[in-house]
């Protein structure tokens, strides 16, 4: 197991790298049970799927990850495991995904090599674990963390956490061993290598990233009704807190949107807690697109 330090023990790369010979090996069990086409239309080029047919790095790095589901929510969850990147993007249904992933691994090719995700260093098996571990200890309270998930979120080895909760008297329950979030909680907290979950970091950047996709022309006057809505903001409240003329806003909010007062527009933005220059560009931009 990896040993984490302030970065991430190993690259999304080196992820995606496992990742192409894992369904690489799901392809040749596909052309085994079935036929040969469906699994080069699953792994996107031809490929001789017979039993001594060995493949080589050249072969597995033919394969195309943006064609896979798979990449996105391993992406994701790579961020949420390491805190880096964005790690707010992070959603259930994300956890959902790389469970039903973990559990329908392919463990060997039909020409006989174990699946990378079967290596006590796999890079795809350390994030899925230690995502699954930081969504139970974060957002459901009832699920147990496994010995593996609090060694992999606490950067230590599986012997030395068994050997922690033991001298800390902490019970554990189960098969497999495991805590509670909230035990878990608190015995990690004591762990020099944890890395907290940064909440408020992470609901700041999900409502900058939320803000700006509402906020882009052409669909400014709409995002600006929800964005309104999750405020509970009126029109009414948003020209007395901007200090402008309530029709000002009515015709902002009709996609009638007048760029001669940016001053107007400028407030409006404040008013609305965003990115000022963001919004006033993305009011032009609409304004523009609008006459055409």
């Amino acid at each position: 197991m990896n040993k984490p330090t302030a970065m991430p023990p190993f690259t999304k790369d080196e992820m995606e790298a496992e990742l192409r010979e894992i369904l690489f090996i799901q392809a040749s069990q596909i052309s085994h049970a079935g036929i040969i086409q469906a699994a080069i239309d699953f792994i996107g080029f031809e490929f001789d799927f017979s039993p001594v047919s060995t493949p080589v790095e050249a072969d597995f790095a033919k394969v195309d990850l943006t064609r896979f589901a798979a990449r996105a929510y391993l992406t994701k969850a790579y961020d949420y495991a390491f805190q880096v990147g964005e790690s707010w993007m992070f959603s259930e249904d994300d956890n959902h995904n790389i469970i039903a992933f973990r559990g329908g691994i392919t463990p060997e090719a039909s020409y006989g090599d174990p699946s990378p995700f079967l290596a006590p260093d796999s890079r795809c098996r350390h994030v899925i674990d230690m995502a699954i571990g930081r969504w139970n200890l974060e957002c459901d309270d009832s699920r147990d963390l496994t010995i593996r998930q609090l060694a992999l979120l606490a950067g230590m080895i599986e012997a030395a956490v068994r050997n922690s909760l033991s001298t800390d008297k902490i019970k554990t329950r189960g098969k497999p061993v495991a805590v509670s979030p909230q035990v878990a909680g608190q015995w990690l907290k004591a762990r020099k290598g944890f890395v907290p979950t940064q909440h408020e970091k992470n609901r700041q950047a999900f409502r900058v990233a939320h803000t700006r996709n509402l906020l882009a022309a052409p669909r400014l006057p709409s995002g600006m009704r929800i964005l309104l809505s999750d405020l509970s903001m009126t029109a009414e409240t948003l020209a007395e807190k901007a200090e402008v003329p309530i029709g000002f806003v009515t015709s902002l909010l009709e996609g009638k949107i007048d760029i001669s007062d940016l001053k107007a527009l400028q407030r409006i933005g404040a008013a609305l807690d965003v990115d000022v220059p963001y919004f006033v560009g993305q009011s032009i931009e609409a304004s523009l697109r609008s006459a055409n």
